[in-house]
């Protein structure tokens, strides 16, 4: 019987370390693509290389938060490195987030 407790506790110990990590690596990641977009929409002229050595950040992940932005239409590829800000894009999802914020959803 102890055996079976000891392995659930084990378990429970590995469970709570995996989700812990789980959550660093979104924080980490959330936290990259709010600087990012933040640095683009402080100058949009820059495009991932510039963004990513102004961040002092790998290129690569750089490149990845641009992609990811221009799939939720906050950003527009305009060309190789060239992007724009999807002004009404932003502005519906800014009124989406208060509106859940005022819902207590977020």
């Amino acid at each position: 019987m102890r055996s079976s407790a000891l392995q659930v506790f084990q378990r429970n110990i590995k469970l709570y370390k995996e989700a812990e990590n789980h959550l660093c690596d979104m924080n980490e990641e959330s936290t990259l693509k709010e600087s990012v977009f933040r640095a683009f929409l402080e100058d949009p002229k820059l495009g991932p290389s510039e963004v990513a050595a102004k961040l002092n950040a790998n290129y690569n992940s750089v490149k990845a938060v641009f992609s990811q932005l221009c799939g939720e239409g906050l950003l527009v590829r305009e060309g190789r490195g060239n992007y724009t800000p999807n002004v009404p894009r932003i502005l519906l999802h800014l009124l989406d987030r208060i509106r859940a914020l005022e819902k207590g959803v977020v």
